[in-house]
């Protein structure tokens, strides 16, 4: 099954809105973007291509399988609330921890 997987790269510098004050929730600017088409057997194996190919790529990724199927990883905004990525090094760890968990 081909799979279509879009890794986006987010700054290490959190961003904060003038109104959170408390600095509750972060957000990233995109820095950049790839597209890679793997032959695959399921979504589970996207995701994990994505996750340990790109650990610094997953959140704000996504997978599609030609037969729709598709996940996305968001990363932290006020609609998903806080998390501690606010370095590629954190991210990564993150990404690393959920692949030992099999959460990927």
């Amino acid at each position: 099954m081909k799979v279509t997987i879009t890794g986006r790269r987010y700054a290490e510098t959190a961003n904060y809105y003038r109104w959170d004050a408390d600095k509750e929730y972060p957000y990233f600017e995109e820095v950049e973007e790839q597209t890679w088409e793997i032959g695959t057997r399921s979504l589970k194996d996207g995701e994990r291509w994505l996750a340990k190919n790109h650990p610094d790529m997953l959140m704000g990724g996504n997978v599609v399988c030609e037969n729709g199927d598709f996940a996305c990883f968001p990363v932290p905004c006020e609609e998903y609330g806080t998390g501690n990525y606010e370095t590629v090094d954190a991210r990564i760890a993150c990404v690393k921890a959920m692949l030992v968990k099999g959460i990927i």
